[in-house]
This record gives structure tokens, C-alpha cells and sequence, in this order.
């Protein structure tokens, strides 16, 4: 499996404004909080265009149409134009709720046109570098991509995987998102090369949404459903406000991205003691954070999930069980680690 970075403007477009009108919990409210630091308050007409938004996309998240939407914009994007793109919406939706998107989407054009502005260039040098550090770990990935394969019992597909850079307005942050089964999106501010951490950061981003994309096909997630429903209900108060399925897929992810700590010797030449910068993370990190769940559940798991990796052992439910302990003791557990 191939790795194929691109750049498209009219992803960049949809994820600004998809971003901006927040809509769901998992919208970045940081990159918000900069956007309106860089080009002032929002106009009446844009905050009515964001709140229509915002209702026509929680609607369409219901009707299990807000993927297929998404999925449009980051299809090629680069290559089309807002006319071929409003043509496959309308398929999708009426002509109403059409016009209320691309209506929300011209409102805030000229926004989204100053942060292009200034940004387009520096996803184009993020490519440079990351095509760079690709060309040095791309046997690397094989190994890691052999490795998450073994362990959800999944063939590598034959396919590209096309990674879509977005703009991240935030300094040395970065997100992503898996966008269908061979599309992701990085989210990212200036890199350096020189800066391995954050070229660190990067791969290991880059890692986990692609096993959200590759790897947890619907068989997987059909089995971690069956599983749920055979457990004792969960305490933990993360998981009444996220939901127990995406809680427990989240911190199984996490745990099966330490696959590429393979990447570490080959982009700093030195071994990383993880579990120390994880303890030393966890001491300081908001325990209501989803982030912070998972950083403790890999912390606990990183000894087992590389005997199952040297294995060649498929995710099982013992290693479900263990997860599910994790979470349902959390946060006492940990804050009785910290303690200690």
C-alpha cells in the first residue's frame, strides 16, 4: 500500500466551514478560536450561514448522509470545480438543503479565501518535507502496515491511500480525520525537518487514521458491537458522553498504533522511552479528554500489544477485555497512579 499526499482547496474549503460551524463534538474549537483571532468577528449573515449549516448537517449525520457529503469534497478534489461538486450533492440531497450548503459555503468564501491565501503555500512545503521523510521511512510502513494487518486479521490493500493535508492554524498541533476506506486528512501547521518530533507526530497521526480507514472494516466493527452487548454496562463518565462503541474502538486504535514506534529508530536514531514521556504526559493532562484515556490505556497495554505484534495474533477478547477494565476504572485508576 502506497502512501499519495495531496492538496486539494475545495477539502481545505469543507473542512473550514464544517469546522467553523461546529456541529459536533468533534469539531477542533482551538483552530476556531484562531481563525477568528486572524480575520475579526463574524457578520450576522455568516453566523445565520453557520447555524444553518450546522442544522442541515446534524440532519444529514442522522440520515447517514454527512460522510457521503464530506466524502465528495475530498474526492479528487483538486481536479473539480463547485459545479461538478453541487451536481453529486444534489443526488444525494434536495435542492433546498443544496442550496443552504454551497449558500453557507459562498458566505463565508471570502474568509476562507484570506486563510488559503495564507496558507496554501505552506501546506505545498509540508508536502516537500513529508514526501521527503516518505521517501526515508517507505519500508518502514511496510513493516507497520504488515504488523496491523496480523493483528485485525486484515489483507493490505492493494490500493493508494490518499492523505489530504489540511491547514491546522494552531502552532505545533495537529488532528485527523479518516474520511472513507482509503482517504484520510492530516491537519497540520508549518513543519520543519530538522523537527523530529513533530515529524514523529505526524506518522504516528497518519498510523492511527489509517487503521480508522483500513483496518476496522465492517466485520471488526460488527464483532466489537457483539462483544459490547455482552459486557456489564460501563461506569466510566467518558463514555456517557462520547458512547461505549466509539470509546472502546478509540483506545483499541491507539493501543495498535504503537506499530510505528518502528519509526522512531529510523527518524531519530535513538530509542524513545515512551512509557516515561506517557507517565510524565498523564500527570498533567485533563482527565475528561478522550486524549488522556487513550494515552492510559497505552501506557497499561504497550508491554501486550507488541507480544501480540512478535506474535502475529489477531486482536482477540482477552485483549478486549483488558481494554474494557482500563476503561471502566477510569479515571480512579489512574489518579491512584498518579498518587503512587
Amino acid at each position: 500500500m502506497k502512501l499519495e499526499f495531496k492538496i486539494s482547496k475545495l477539502a481545505n474549503q469543507f473542512f473550514f466551514i464544517d469546522n467553523l460551524s461546529e456541529w459536533n463534538f468533534y469539531c477542533r474549537r482551538n483552530y476556531n478560536k484562531e481563525w477568528l483571532n486572524q480575520f475579526g468577528k463574524l457578520t450576522k449573515k455568516e453566523k445565520v450561514a453557520l447555524k444553518n449549516y450546522r442544522l442541515l448537517m446534524q440532519k444529514c449525520e442522522k440520515e447517514n448522509l454527512y460522510k457521503k457529503i464530506r466524502n465528495i469534497f475530498y474526492n479528487n478534489g483538486f481536479k473539480k470545480n463547485n459545479n461538478e461538486v453541487r451536481k453529486k450533492i444534489k443526488k444525494l440531497i434536495f435542492s433546498k438543503s443544496t442550496n443552504i450548503l454551497f449558500g453557507s459555503i459562498s458566505t463565508l468564501c471570502i474568509k476562507f479565501q484570506r486563510i488559503w491565501g495564507k496558507y496554501q503555500a505552506t501546506l505545498s512545503y509540508n508536502k516537500k518535507i513529508i514526501l521527503k521523510s516518505y521517501k526515508d521511512t517507505k519500508n518502514t510502513f511496510n513493516s507497520i502496515f504488515n504488523r496491523l494487518a496480523n493483528f485485525y486479521g486484515k489483507e493490505i490493500p492493494k490500493q493508494d491511500l490518499d492523505v489530504y493535508l489540511i491547514i491546522s492554524p494552531v502552532k505545533n498541533y495537529q488532528g485527523g480525520k479518516a474520511i472513507d476506506k482509503n482517504k484520510i486528512s492530516i491537519e497540520l501547521n508549518k513543519l520543519d525537518y530538522k523537527n523530529k518530533n513533530q515529524l514523529i507526530a505526524f506518522w504516528f497521526l497518519v498510523v492511527h487514521e489509517t487503521i480508522h480507514a483500513i483496518f476496522e472494516n465492517q466485520k471488526y466493527k460488527k464483532w466489537i458491537e457483539q462483544f459490547i452487548k455482552q459486557q456489564p454496562p460501563l461506569k466510566s463518565k467518558i463514555v456517557k458522553k462520547l458512547g461505549v462503541n466509539e470509546v472502546l474502538r478509540e483506545v483499541i486504535t491507539a493501543t495498535a498504533t504503537t506499530a510505528a514506534d518502528l519509526l522512531l529508530i529510523k527518524i531519530t536514531k535513538e530509542k524513545i522511552d515512551w512509557q516515561k514521556i506517557l507517565k510524565k504526559q498523564l500527570k498533567t493532562s485533563n482527565l475528561d479528554d478522550l486524549n488522556t484515556l487513550r494515552r492510559w490505556v497505552v501506557y497499561n497495554l504497550r508491554e501486550t500489544i507488541n507480544k501480540y505484534f512478535n506474535n502475529k495474533r489477531k486482536v482477540d477478547k482477552p485483549f478486549l477485555k483488558k481494554c474494557w477494565t482500563l476503561i471502566d476504572n477510569y479515571p480512579e485508576n489512574l489518579l491512584q497512579k498518579i498518587k503512587k
